[in-house]
C-alpha cells in the first residue's frame, strides 16, 4: 500500500441513471453540489418488430478523446448483449404475440420470462414498463405475425 494522497480526501460521488420516456437514458456521477463533469446519454429507438436503433453521446466539460475511442467503448457495451438479445428475442416476441392473440396486454407474461438480478438494472425495469405500454400501440405491430415468431 502506497502513501496517502496529499490534501483532503475527495468528496464522495453519487451515481445517477435516469430514464426519460420515450427513449432517453442519462448516466453520470454527481458531486455533493449536484455537478457532473461527464454524462453518458443514449437513446433506444424502436424501428421495427424486434429491432431498435441505439444512439449514444458523451457530454463532458473536458476535451473529449478522439471519437473512435468512444465508439470502441460503445461497441464493447453492445457486443456484451448481442448473444443474449438474439437468443431471448424469439421467446419474448412469441410471448407478446401469444398475449395479443389471447386478448390480454401481455406485460406480466413477458416479465415472467426473465428476471433482473442487480439493483443497478432498475432503470431497465422502467424502460421495460414503458415499452410494455408503448409497443402494443405501435401501428401495424401485429400485421405480420411471422415477425414475432
Amino acid at each position: 500500500v502506497g502513501a496517502p494522497l496529499p490534501g483532503p480526501p475527495p468528496a464522495p460521488l453519487s451515481a445517477e441513471t435516469a430514464f426519460e420516456p420515450p427513449t432517453r437514458v442519462v448516466e453520470c456521477r454527481r458531486d455533493a453540489e449536484g455537478a457532473t463533469s461527464l454524462q453518458s446519454v443514449f437513446w433506444i429507438l424502436p424501428v421495427g418488430v424486434g429491432r431498435c436503433r441505439f444512439l449514444s453521446a458523451y457530454v463532458s466539460k473536458a476535451k473529449p478523446p478522439p471519437r473512435w475511442t468512444m465508439q470502441l467503448g460503445t461497441l464493447r457495451f453492445t457486443d456484451q448483449d448481442t448473444h443474449l438479445l438474439a437468443t431471448q428475442q424469439p421467446a419474448l416476441l412469441g410471448a407478446e404475440l401469444d398475449a395479443h392473440l389471447a386478448g390480454d396486454p401481455g406485460p406480466a407474461r413477458r416479465r415472467g420470462l426473465f428476471q433482473y438480478r442487480m439493483p443497478a438494472e432498475r432503470f431497465l425495469v422502467e424502460v421495460g414498463k414503458f415499452m410494455d405500454e408503448a409497443l402494443p400501440k405501435m401501428p401495424n405491430r401485429y400485421a405480420r405475425p411471422e415477425l414475432l415468431r
